[in-house]
């Protein structure tokens, strides 16, 4: 079977995955039955906050997790020391992982984006002008990514930071 698919398509479900396939409106490929997550929690500090902000998610993860910490302490698992202590800003919080993964596949990302069960055998360039590459599943699937070039060229010089 193949499939043609105008955008990026990015390979693993999780957060990072999630996150760009939603900021570039890209398809997931994820060879797992279901959205899994590692981990007790995750600390999201101000930057992150932005960037959920602007991915549409920050509000409801601030009312699935009310209470910022204001400080904590990483501590080292073979002996029991501490590494650092770390003082928060007040819009930092920490945010069950499941809670991050729900939010990006169910409150942002369209249904149809993620395809789980797909695991991709290769991923090649096309030599088709048509498309720009072909990822091939383990089912026998080729999907064929298509960008579109919307290339503009500034000439005012750029800044240097």
């Amino acid at each position: 079977m193949e499939t043609e698919f105008e955008g990026f398509v990015i390979t693993g479900a999780g957060i990072a995955g999630l996150a760009t396939a939603l900021a570039l409106h890209s398809m997931v490929l994820e060879k797992a039955e279901s959205l899994r997550a590692t981990g007790g929690g995750i600390e999201i500090w101000t930057n992150a906050w932005k960037a959920l902000t602007v991915l549409g998610i920050a509000d409801y993860l601030r009312e699935q997790h009310p209470i910022p910490l204001q400080s904590f302490e990483l501590i080292t698992l073979d002996g029991g020391g501490m590494i650092r202590n770390f003082s928060l800003q007040a819009n930092d919080r920490c945010v069950k992982r499941t809670a991050l993964l729900e939010a990006l596949a169910t409150l942002a990302l369209p249904p149809v984006t993620i395809k789980f069960n797909s695991r991709v055998l290769r991923v090649r360039q096309s030599l088709s002008s048509k498309y720009s590459s072909e990822t091939e599943l383990e089912d026998g699937t080729v999907i064929r990514a298509k960008l579109r070039q919307n290339i503009t060229r500034s000439t005012k010089k750029q800044k240097k930071y």
